[in-house]
């Protein structure tokens, strides 16, 4: 009845107040709709990225004659992965791909020489900022393993290329830190003896590393007992 009495005396006001309604939902439905077509697009700029660097470029590595175009390749992915990290925010799925990306892209550059994609300069850099995304998922996260485990791949890779121009120092550091990393990951799963070998084979890759074969053979040894 009260409700009635208001409307009746107050019409302009009740019309006026249901026209901005639906004037108010017809905009949250624009907006809604356009977030689903930017995150829609997004995710296809993703996806795209990614085949290009894991697919298009692998397939072609047997092709004769196709240096430049991998180059090429590589540059635009390249344009493209910043392009989506300029807009992705926080996101953590993104910055685990974009980094496990950044990761195959670096260690192409860095050890390409026989394909002629050589360019180490690029890869360890492409690398180090493999490492500078995974470190921020883990500070904001320092159970993460996937970031963990992505950040063992990257510390790896970058030892390996610090080791082939002899520079021993950035080797051993990087070294250090995917053994630390796997470690953690293994207390918490100590269960896991697929993880446990791995940390015991870094071990031994390390000594061996580190040119000492009578200690990393006894290292090498204890993985494989592990394993038996």
């Amino acid at each position: 009845y009260h409700v009635r009495k208001f409307v009746v005396r107050r019409r302009l006001l009740v019309a006026s107040g249901a026209l901005l309604l639906v004037l108010a939902s017809f905009a949250i439905w624009r907006i809604w709709r356009a977030e689903q077509i930017a995150e829609l697009r997004f995710n296809q700029l993703r996806q795209f990225a990614h085949a290009m660097v894991f697919d298009v470029s692998d397939s072609m590595e047997e092709l004769p004659g196709s240096t430049i175009a991998r180059k090429m390749l590589i540059e635009r992915s390249l344009q493209y992965l910043r392009g989506l990290e300029m807009t992705g925010g926080e996101n953590r799925d993104l910055k685990l791909e974009l980094a496990r990306t950044y990761i195959k892209i670096g260690t192409v550059q860095a050890t390409g020489a026989s394909s002629g994609l050589e360019d180490y300069a690029a890869g360890i850099q492409n690398l180090q900022h493999a490492r500078s995304l995974l470190r921020d998922i883990l500070l904001r996260s320092s159970s993460d393993e996937e970031a963990a485990l992505a950040l063992v791949d990257a510390d790896i890779e970058a030892a390996s290329v610090h080791a082939r121009r002899g520079e021993m120092s950035e080797w051993r550091s990087l070294r250090t830190e995917s053994t630390d990393l796997l470690n953690r990951v293994v207390t918490r799963h100590p269960e896991n003896l697929s993880l446990r070998l791995r940390a015991l084979k870094s071990v031994a890759d390390t000594l061996d590393g580190e040119h000492n074969p009578a200690v990393a053979l006894k290292a090498y040894q204890i993985v494989l007992d592990a394993a038996s």
